[in-house]
């Protein structure tokens, strides 16, 4: 009996350095396996979380960066840069579908989770020159959100011009809130 009785705290006295274990600090970060700064070792979620369709939306400042074109009918050659707004209006309609208004035009796009943008081959109106001549354009490109103040966006503009043919120009175009 006696060593039953030993063996019996023996055992007694292993569970209870088991049960008073330490617990582990949590570990905060983004638990969220949807946002782009989702953390895989957090154990608690701080409230990070960045989802790259809501941070997305919103009025954006851009500074492009376009090829010149050459447009013999708007003097040798003309800057996209100038026929750009300065800033853009992203607005969401659900399933991580965005539209990007562009001088009076809606562009749309798609955004994954990390953040990287989608923008299909699709026709808008551009002003070239403040001279209230709208050309045709066929926009397309792709570009990343990088966080809730910035990002990027590389697109091709495509310009079938009456009597001096298909212009393109590519972009790119920093965005900043």
């Amino acid at each position: 009996m006696t060593n039953y009785h030993s063996i019996t705290i023996i055992f007694f006295i292993i569970l209870t350095f088991i049960s008073c274990k330490k617990e582990e600090d949590p570990v905060l970060g983004c638990t969220d396996s949807n946002a782009m700064n989702y953390n895989s070792n957090a154990t608690s979620n701080d409230g990070s979380c960045l989802i790259a369709y809501d941070i997305a939306q919103g009025l954006w400042n851009i500074n492009p960066n376009c090829d010149d074109l050459d447009i013999p009918l708007l003097g040798d050659m003309f800057s996209l840069n100038d026929a750009l707004p300065e800033s853009i209006e992203v607005d969401g309609s659900g399933g991580n579908i965005i539209f990007i208004e562009i001088s009076d035009n809606q562009v749309e796009g798609s955004i994954d989770n990390d953040g990287n943008v989608i923008v299909s081959s699709q026709s808008l109106q551009l002003d070239m020159g403040g001279m209230g001549l709208d050309f045709p354009v066929s926009v397309s490109g792709s570009g990343s959100i990088i966080d809730a103040n910035s990002g990027t966006m590389n697109l091709t503009f495509s310009f079938d011009i009456p009597f001096v043919g298909t212009q393109s120009s590519s972009c790119e175009i920093i965005l900043d809130k």
